[in-house]
């Protein structure tokens, strides 16, 4: 399969709204990591993410996704530190084209059982090895820019 690469947003496309919650960390060394997960089908390296949820901002629902998808909890941050844009394939084999609003969770806890541990993997990352991991080239982008490290570094 063929990574879907329409590159950044165009103003001529109707964009499905989604959210993903982006758990980090510093290490001892001062280093930023991020947590992702492999998605369940196909095993690409990815954040958190999902549909908004009725009854919950988007911020809480990117929470939920991240207690439902990798297993950890942490202090939310309410503003999105970025954003991307991507196809997601749905069952039916159509794309659809979506626009994916990132909120940092300052992680403070892993769970030892989560609802999808079962179904996905969990790793921490550099961002320079999250940039290089995922199959998206937006999100990439999204995890290379001087901008999301600043946003993170406070």
């Amino acid at each position: 399969m063929n990574k879907l690469d329409r590159g950044s947003w165009s103003p001529d496309i109707d964009y499905a709204q989604q959210l993903a919650a982006l758990p980090w960390r510093k290490t001892k060394s001062g280093k930023i990591e991020i947590l992702m997960v492999t998605s369940r089908i196909s095993q690409h390296w990815l954040l958190p993410k999902g549909w908004p949820m009725t009854g919950k901002s988007l911020v809480e629902a990117a929470a939920q996704e991240a207690l439902e998808e990798a297993g950890v909890r942490g202090k939310m941050h309410s503003k999105p530190v970025g954003k991307y844009y991507y196809d997601k394939l749905m069952k039916d084999g159509q794309a659809v084209p979506c626009t994916v609003d990132c909120f940092a969770l300052k992680a403070n806890k892993l769970l030892d059982e989560w609802p999808e541990a079962t179904q996905r993997e969990r790793r921490w990352f550099t961002l320079p090895d999250a940039a290089a991991a995922v199959y998206e080239p937006d999100l990439a982008r999204m995890l290379s820019s001087n901008d999301l490290t600043k946003k993170l570094s406070v």
